[in-house]
C-alpha cells in the first residue's frame, strides 16, 4: 500500500475514487499493485462502504502467474559447513 501507485487515491475517501484513477494505478503498477488495490476495493465492498463496484470484475487485469526460482536442498557439504560455524549446541 506504500507504492508510488497508491499515491493517485491515497488521500481520498473510497467512496470518492474514480474508475480512472484505478485504471492508472493498474497500468503504472506491478502486480502487487493489482493485488492490494482489489484487496481493498472487495473489503470496501463487503463493507458496504461502496454502493456499486468501482471497477467492474471483468476489467480487472489478470494476475499472471509469479515464476519462481527452482529450489533445491542443500546438500551434505553445505549442511556440514552451517553445523561448523555454529557455537551454540541447542
Amino acid at each position: 500500500m506504500r507504492e508510488a501507485p497508491f499515491d493517485l487515491i491515497r488521500h481520498h475517501a473510497v467512496i470518492e475514487t474514480k474508475p480512472e484513477q484505478f485504471l492508472r494505478m493498474l497500468s503504472n503498477g506491478t502486480v502487487c499493485t493489482n493485488i492490494f488495490l482489489r484487496r481493498l476495493h472487495n473489503f470496501a465492498l463487503d463493507m458496504n462502504w461502496l454502493p456499486t463496484p468501482v471497477i467492474p470484475r471483468a476489467k480487472w487485469k489478470k494476475v499472471a502467474p509469479v515464476k519462481c526460482e527452482e529450489k533445491r536442498a542443500i546438500t551434505l557439504p553445505e549442511h556440514e559447513k552451517i553445523l561448523a560455524g555454529e557455537r551454540n549446541p541447542e
